[in-house]
């Protein structure tokens, strides 16, 4: 981390709000166009595996699209619970975790760009948290 990383949000995320805030790059395109466009390849990329996780689970799509005005703890609770009642295996759940992690790192440049949408504040602390302490993936029995 270096000094422009600092949280002002309190003690890293847990996972479920790391990924409420992966989440929430499914809506840069619409509410920030300009920033999108500037960071377009990674953030379609980064959010590839969202669309593939959503269609092949109703129960994600509606999460994902409900929790995006949330706050990334209230967004991260929705996301524990659609997880929970997707009722994935434990292979899936590694595999959603794999894909997560790949597309935080990704998104580490993208929440550091100093045009950052306010909107996005708390995006920065769930990607950038993320690597700050180490977080175990989640298993089924974790839901």
């Amino acid at each position: 981390m270096n000094g422009t990383d600092s949280f002002e949000y309190g003690p890293p995320p847990g996972v479920f709000e790391t990924y409420a805030g992966l989440v929430k790059f499914i809506a840069v395109q619409q509410t920030s166009p300009a920033f999108y466009e500037k960071h377009r390849g990674v953030i379609e990329s980064a959010c590839s595996f969202l669309r593939i996780a959503a269609s092949e689970h109703p129960i994600l799509e509606k999460c994902f699209r409900v929790s995006l005005p949330e706050v990334i703890d209230v967004a991260g609770a929705m996301v524990r619970a659609a997880l929970r009642e997707a009722n994935l295996s434990d292979e899936q759940l590694a595999w959603f975790d794999a894909q997560s992690t790949s597309a935080l790192r990704q998104l580490v440049t993208v929440v550091r760009d100093p045009e950052l949408p306010d909107w996005m504040r708390d995006c920065r602390w769930a990607v950038l948290g993320a690597f700050e302490s180490w977080m175990p993936s989640p298993s089924s029995s974790a839901l």
